[in-house]
């Protein structure tokens, strides 16, 4: 008998059909068609395909492992064994990371399947009180083939959504199964608690911890950024420009790329922060954490720079990258100072966190303390308990140790007294005796009394730290002040005055004392403004033009010009006058606000005056608009003056 078979695969696999001749035994996917053809038979026999009858060029739907035969005259002419290969389903293997450059969650996912994949993505499962409220998925990237690789990352800002407990994130891939359908399978999860109203408190000290620790990484990487940067701009002063300067420019731009966008992923961190605190309805200002985020335009400003050098690099035009590369370095600075002053504010929000823990904690477990029943057989677990949350309390306190002022010593003892009376009170228990309602009510007592004292100290020290502000504006103003008149006093005295070389020796060593004294008067003013959010950016923009005009100053030394050390003078007087004019504004909201904490009883009848003392005398003979106008005046006159016969400047001879 012969006979051929016939075998059409499902058309998702792409397989070619097949035909056999006379075989004892065939493989076929599932869902294959298979199709027996009788061809050279003397008599037609019957087929079977186990207990059922099929017949000739039919098409049969082949789904399991079967025997096949025919029957001719009851025996039995041919058998055929059929093996049914399944599509099995896909496997995914994921191994979870959490970046802490990136601040991100990554998936590093490989996945295979024996005829091909669909789709692999990401599940995000939002779990509220133990149940899926919702589910949303996220198409990956991934290889095409049987088998490949993916790689996805995700940010806490990504999962954000209010109102639930947990999120669970895990991965699936799909295959192309034509027959049964698409078949799915997922990875291992990884599930992540978001805070609620009860764990939001441990959360956000963590959270501003790893802020913290994040602001100080960036920082040390801007600021050995912005030293590589000044180091090849003063290279390129004084040396010819080579093949090597310019992939060392090219290098330092790729680096600070880098940067942009691990500080880009941080703001992201803080705007996520700030959503979750507004969610609790947690008093943490805004305003202290958003000095990284940077206006649309000077991104945008700083892309054009970077695009800028890179094309003048290749054009040869050095001027344009000598350029671009100062305007670059100020943008760079001004970033290096923005996240000096996130770290100082994140540490002082880390201190006065702490307290206000430490404050909410004693007075709830005071009310624990009076409500314990010191006869219930678990009495000496809870007081144990009780133990541990004081000792917890302990460390809250000493974090914010430094927000404490004069009351912290007798914080410390009160302290030490509830520590003993807990501990006597667990000794008590422990040999067997019950301690006293009355020693219990007093170690209750003594915990709202510490309560009350650390917010006591709390605003005390607030209010002393406003007068220090002012006594610091006021001392910062005398010495601005004072740095303007001695810029005036050196550089802007008539010609005739200054002779040789002598009068050059004396400026540079005066103006480097100048400069050392202003580095005092810089870190007193970024400690300031730490303190106030409004006023960070309009510091640190002074700060930067003061330290310009200073670099310009000290370049017009090596030229030896008079005229030029005078103008570039006036420049550092004028950019000190402006700054110290944003301090005096400063000190008369400062006066303000102490006047009315105070009601006004221990303040001076003018809290408003300008450029007064602790005393309440003018610090110098005129306000501070008198003397940027005398100055102004005067510099403008100097330049009149400075005029010589044959129309050059003058102002003395060249050294």
């Amino acid at each position: 008998v012969t006979y051929k078979v016939v075998v059409t695969p499902p058309d998702y696999v792409q397989y070619e059909k097949t035909q056999l001749l006379n075989p004892r035994n065939i493989e076929a996917i599932e869902g294959s068609v298979m199709r027996i053809e009788d061809v050279g038979s003397e008599e037609v026999s019957m087929l079977y395909l186990s207990d059922s009858s099929i017949q000739y060029k039919e098409d049969v739907l082949l789904m399991n492992s079967d025997q096949c035969y025919a029957l001719s005259k009851e025996d039995t002419s041919w058998m055929m064994s059929i093996d049914v290969i399944k599509d099995e389903d896909p496997t995914i293997q994921v191994d979870w990371n959490f970046d802490t450059v990136a601040r991100a969650y990554t998936a590093i996912g490989t996945f295979q399947d024996d005829f091909g994949v669909l789709n692999v993505f990401r599940r995000v499962n939002f779990i509220r009180s133990g149940k899926v409220v919702e589910s949303v998925e996220y198409a990956i990237v991934h290889d095409k083939g049987l088998e490949g690789d993916f790689a996805d990352y995700f940010r806490r800002k990504d999962l954000w959504k209010t109102a639930i407990d947990a999120v669970e994130i895990s991965y699936g891939v799909c295959d192309n199964n034509g027959f049964r359908g698409s078949q799915c399978t997922y990875s291992r999860k990884l599930i992540l608690g978001v805070p609620n109203q009860n764990t939001w408190d441990d959360e956000k000290n963590q959270e501003i911890h790893r802020m913290e620790n994040t602001a100080n990484r960036l920082n040390d990487n801007q600021s050995t950024m912005n030293q590589r940067l000044e180091n090849i701009r003063n290279e390129r002063m004084t040396e010819v420009n080579s093949n090597t300067d310019n992939q060392e420019i090219l290098d330092l731009l790729e680096n600070l790329e880098r940067l942009d966008n691990q500080k880009d992923l941080f703001s992201e961190e803080i705007e996520a922060f700030m959503l979750m605190a507004e969610e609790f309805n947690d008093a943490v200002d805004s305003s202290v954490l958003n000095p990284l985020i940077e206006e649309i335009e000077e991104d945008s400003r700083r892309e054009e720079l970077m695009d800028k050098i890179r094309e003048a690099l290749e054009k040869g035009d050095q001027e344009s990258v000598d350029n671009a590369l100062e305007e670059l370095s100020e943008m760079e600075s001004k970033e290096e100072m923005s996240l000096e002053m996130l770290e100082r504010m994140l540490s002082q929000l880390m201190k006065e966190n702490a307290l206000k823990e430490a404050i909410e904690a004693l007075n709830q477990l005071s009310k624990e303390e009076e409500a314990l029943n010191v006869n219930e057989e678990d009495a000496l677990s809870k007081q144990d308990k009780i133990n541990e949350k004081f000792d917890d309390i302990k460390k809250d306190i000493e974090d914010g140790k430094d927000m404490l002022g004069e009351e912290s010593e007798a914080i410390d003892q009160l302290s030490e007294e509830i520590d003993n009376a807990l501990q006597d009170l667990s000794n008590q228990m422990q040999e067997g005796e019950s301690p006293s309602e009355s020693s219990k009510s007093n170690t209750s007592q003594q915990m709202k009394e510490l309560s009350s004292m650390l917010s006591m100290a709390m605003k005390s020290a607030k209010q002393k730290q406003l007068e220090m502000d002012l006594a610091t504006l006021q001392q910062l103003l005398e010495n601005l002040v004072d740095l303007s008149l001695i810029e005036e006093d050196l550089f802007l005295s008539k010609a005739s005055s200054n002779v040789g070389v002598f009068t050059k020796e004396r400026k540079v060593r005066n103006q480097a004392l100048w400069n050392k004294n202003f580095d005092a008067v810089k870190d007193t003013l970024m400690a300031l403004a730490s303190r106030s959010p409004t006023a960070q950016r309009p510091i640190i923009d002074g700060i930067l033009r003061i330290e310009k005009r200073q670099d310009l100053l000290g370049k017009s030394f090596e030229r030896g010009s008079q005229a030029n050390w005078a103008t570039q003078a006036q420049g550092v007087m004028m950019e000190v006058n402006e700054i110290a004019l944003l301090l005096d504004e400063a000190l008369q909201n400062v006066q303000m606000n102490l006047s009315g904490q105070m009601q006004g009883s221990q303040m001076c009848e003018n809290p408003g005056g300008s450029g007064q003392g602790q005393s309440g005398k003018p610090s110098k003979e005129g306000g501070l608009k008198d003397i940027m106008s005398d100055q102004a005046a005067m510099g403008s006159t100097r330049e009149k003056e400075g005029k010589c016969s044959d129309g050059k400047s003058g102002g003395g001879e060249n050294v």
